[in-house]
């Protein structure tokens, strides 16, 4: 009996595109029958109304300088929310607006408030004991402790949105994006006051706080938070799916290089000689690299998935079929 000839193996063609669900720009995720939203929303506004009344002094003392900075970072926000888009591999899929909005409201808002406020009553403890490096120390840990516990508190309002680690880059990015202008506009004041006190002219240390800091933005706070927004939501993901241990490997990995960076950065460098904003820059630098090789990845898991946003027209024209 003759050996029946072996079938061709058929050459692979390219994945099966997964259509999902593109998220709307603007969505009712705030409902009553989310406990998250009871956290977020109040947090958010009452974040922001604090800040108000807690740096209100500040803004009053200067309130030239104040509208100058601000409208500068509103400028340097405006940037940094386009070169987020467009490097975001999930552009295409949507995400709703409202959620960046609230990121960047909760960094600029409770975020600043806190963070200022505590390392504040540290830094008057540390003294009291005579411990200069108290507010170094403490400055990571609660600043990034808020970024993060915002990012939390995001993914789960928009937890159907949660389709990538990289979805978690992108909150936390919007959360330092609001956390660091809304910081350059508080140092830009502080810089304009120590002017006045020491005799030397106001918009030249106005200028050079927000120029370096800003050039510097890029590297700081907006990756501190978005790489471990991307730790956090990795690790969402990853006890979805049954393996918590390695999103626990990868949350802690990106929240102990963010908090080294951060601690760096907060080293005494005298960012107003041009030399010592080498080591800074160098800081920045690394967390950029680290940020294109997730995003780098993320755009290889998104062609390796075939992931495609499902058209609105074609989703009605299903729901019409179904409905005849």
């Amino acid at each position: 009996m003759s050996a029946t000839p072996a079938t061709p193996a058929t050459p692979a063609g390219p994945a099966t595109p997964v259509i999902v669900d593109r998220a709307p720009w603007w969505s009712p995720v705030w409902r009553l029958a989310q406990p998250m939203s009871w956290l977020l929303v109040p947090l958010t506004v009452a974040g922001v109304i604090a800040l108000l009344w807690y740096r209100m002094p500040t803004f009053a003392a200067d309130p030239v300088v104040a509208i100058a900075a601000a409208l500068a970072q509103v400028v340097l926000g405006g940037l940094l929310f386009l070169l987020l888009r467009a490097v975001d591999p999930l552009r295409s899929l949507g995400r709703p607006r409202i959620l960046l909005v609230t990121a960047v409201a909760w960094g600029g808002g409770l975020c600043v408030f806190l963070s200022g406020f505590l390392n504040e009553q540290i830094d008057a403890v540390g003294a009291k004991l005579g411990l200069s490096s108290g507010l170094i120390l403490s400055a990571p840990l609660v600043e990034e402790g808020v970024k993060l516990l915002g990012v939390l508190a995001l993914i789960g309002v928009g937890r159907r949105w949660l389709r990538d680690p990289i979805d978690g880059l992108v909150l936390g990015v919007a959360v330092g994006i609001g956390f660091l202008t809304v910081e350059n506009v508080t140092y830009a004041l502080n810089a304009s006051i120590s002017a006045v006190a020491a005799e030397v002219p106001v918009w030249e240390a106005v200028t050079e706080s927000l120029v370096v800091r800003g050039a510097l933005g890029v590297g700081s706070h907006s990756l501190y938070a978005g790489i471990a927004g991307f730790g956090l939501a990795a690790l969402v993901i990853a006890h979805e799916r049954g393996r918590t241990g390695r999103g626990v490997l990868v949350f802690l990995a990106s929240l102990v290089t963010v908090l080294a960076a951060h601690l760096l950065w907060d080293a005494e460098w005298g960012l107003a000689s041009p030399a010592n904003v080498i080591p800074p820059a160098i800081i920045a630098a690394g967390l950029v690299v680290i940020a294109a090789v997730l995003l780098a990845r993320a755009r290889h898991r998104v062609r390796e998935q075939g992931l495609v946003p499902e058209k609105p027209r074609a989703r009605a024209r299903a729901g019409a079929s179904v409905s005849e």
